[in-house]
């Protein structure tokens, strides 16, 4: 009998054993180890006569993989054996207390819109919503903001396409531009919501909360209308 079937003829008889989950895992260093037996064969391959060196390697790997599968299984087994003995052991005390758990708080963002929106809707405002995605008409050109204006500009507003037809909202005036739109006077609205404009610096970032108010009595859209404007974050 060659030297690596007497291994493993050793090792197999060793895992037939009763044998602990530590020993099983000494077992497995002992083999397979930076300088484990197995280990150590592999590297006298090449020392090997090139006539015999094919079937030295196969009868190694073979033997490697029949130790490697008997080492899983007896693990395995150990493992199951454990589990199956800590439940037969332990016992659920129904009458204990759940155990505590920790309630999520509402953002401060949010809380504080949710408060300002409770205050306007007491004096008859209603909260109005628009998308984050606007058209360029909306942003800029229905608020009177000029061509030239540097808020336009790329290094100041999220474009979304080339032609800049379409870009993140930098305010949460287009909200009020839609409902001048959709809605007949008189207006009574406030308009929070997320932001976004290309500013990142210790005082700044590219996404922030606005609400603005509209407030509008008048019949014509010519006619002075009030706007407020309150910074969220």
């Amino acid at each position: 009998m060659s030297d690596i079937k007497k291994i493993k003829e050793e090792f197999l008889n060793k895992l037939q054993g009763d044998l602990s989950l530590s020993e099983v895992n000494q077992i497995k260093s002992d083999l397979f180890g930076k300088n484990g037996i197995i280990s150590l064969e592999f590297k006298k391959i090449g020392q090997i006569q090139e006539s015999e060196r094919k079937k030295f390697a196969s009868d190694l790997n073979e033997i490697k993989n029949i130790l490697q599968n008997q080492i899983d299984f007896k693990i395995n087994k150990i493992e199951e054996l454990e589990i199956n003995e800590k439940l037969n052991k332990e016992k659920v005390d129904v009458t204990l207390p759940s155990r505590p758990y920790l309630k999520g708080k509402i953002h401060p963002v949010s809380q504080t819109i949710d408060e300002i929106s409770s205050i306007f809707s007491e004096i008859g405002f209603s909260v109005e919503e628009g998308p984050d995605v606007e058209n360029e008409y909306n942003n800029f050109t229905a608020l009177n903001t000029p061509d030239n204006h540097p808020a336009r500009d790329m290094h100041d507003t999220f474009y979304l396409d080339e032609a800049k037809e379409l870009l993140l909202r930098t305010h949460t005036s287009p909200v009020q531009i839609r409902t001048m739109l959709s809605e007949k006077p008189p207006y009574k609205i406030i308009a929070p919501g997320r932001t976004y404009r290309c500013d990142s610096d210790q005082t700044h970032t590219p996404m922030f909360h606005q609400l603005e108010g509209l407030y509008g009595l008048r019949k014509a859209f010519h006619l002075p209308i009030s706007r407020v404007f309150i910074p969220i974050s």
